[in-house]
């Protein structure tokens, strides 16, 4: 709503104020300017390195349902001819929705060398923008043999996952 001649002589001021400090700054820069430079230049790199990285490897992650595997992981748990590897069995998992997880924690439980146990726990810790956020959530998949805990933990509260699961075990005890 301004007259374009305003706009015009506005835009032109600031626009020589910068031309001033560019010209000042490139004098500078083939005086050692330049180093700023190219470490701003390393640093970018990395980044961006780090970004099509964490791409890949997101890309690359495979997820199963672990609905499709309960048969598989019933039959390894009620097997009596394999010793029993442990108790219990706990997996770190980074990505858990609903019953999805990464397809090499399955692998991990039933190829190769099977890892028979009482309880396979699935655990997955998610950090919230809450400072002081202490909840869980429990999906048994309708079994006595596999746990999936989902632990929503504040960014300030102390990530010590082994306190959370005896109060969990706990819990469960009671129900």
């Amino acid at each position: 709503g301004k007259p374009k001649l305003m706009v015009h002589l506005l835009i032109l001021f600031f626009a020589v104020i910068e031309f001033v400090f560019f010209i000042s700054s490139a004098a500078k820069f083939f005086h050692g300017g330049f180093v700023a430079v190219l470490m701003a230049l390393v640093i970018l790199a990395i980044m961006f390195i780090w970004q099509k990285g964490n791409e890949i490897k997101h890309n690359a992650e495979v997820e199963a349902d672990l609905r499709d595997y309960v048969e598989q992981i019933e039959t390894l748990h009620l097997d009596d001819t394999l010793p029993l590897t442990q108790a219990n069995v706990v997996f770190l998992v980074p990505n858990m929705e609903g019953s999805n997880i990464g397809r090499q924690f399955i692998y991990s439980i039933l190829d190769k060398r099977p890892k028979k146990a009482k309880v396979y726990w699935f655990v997955n810790v998610e950090v919230t923008d809450m400072p002081y956020t202490q909840e869980f959530e429990i999906d048994t998949l309708g079994t006595d043999f596999i746990v999936m805990v989902k632990l929503y933990l504040g960014f300030r509260v102390p990530q010590q996952v082994n306190v959370y699961l005896r109060q969990i075990i706990h819990d469960l005890m009671k129900d």
